[in-house]
């Protein structure tokens, strides 16, 4: 049973450190979106209150980053284990099987996310390259697409990561 065990905790900590680079590069790129917003905004209402010359596209450029924002910084939160917990339920359970619960449950969501992410591409990679946003006509829709689907992917990297560290809690503890 130590062999296995040892298998699987070099396998948690590989998938753990793919994770990690991951998504705080992703996290990092939500960043650095938001904070273009922020500043297109305030440009915008400034050009439209002072100067009446809204920047075009601009609500555009909004829900197209913000698609990518949330999606880049989910497996980010997911790592952290920053989502809502309800744990009423589980509290009630031993370690042991508070932790085998918590390991399929991660399990579960890591084929759900990863379906979602495999749909995204396939979505991504269908759609037509003429395909733009509304007035905003530079990016392609195909590349926002990708782009999510991309953060759905890492996402599931960190539903993996925590599913894995989980069952290896399972397991150490007899």
């Amino acid at each position: 049973m130590s062999g296995q065990s040892s298998a699987l905790a070099k396998l948690a900590n590989f998938v753990d450190k793919i994770s990690t680079a991951v998504n705080k590069f992703t996290h990092s790129i939500s960043g650095v979106l938001l904070f273009f917003i922020m500043c297109l905004t305030v440009v915008d209402v400034c050009g439209r209150a002072f100067f009446n010359s809204p920047i075009t596209g601009t609500v555009d450029m909004t829900k197209l980053s913000i698609a990518i924002i949330i999606f880049f910084s989910l497996g980010f939160t997911q790592m952290k284990g920053e989502h809502l917990e309800i744990d009423f339920i589980t509290s009630k359970f031993s370690k042991r099987a508070e932790a085998l619960y918590l390991a399929l449950l991660n399990f579960v969501m890591c084929i759900v996310i990863a379906l979602l992410a495999w749909q995204m591409f396939i979505y991504g990679l269908n759609t037509s390259p003429g395909e733009f946003s509304g007035d905003f006509r530079l990016i392609p829709l195909k590349v926002i697409i990708i782009l999510v689907a991309f953060g759905a992917l890492t996402f599931t990297i960190s539903y993996l990561s925590t599913a894995l560290k989980y069952l290896l809690k399972v397991v150490e503890n007899k």
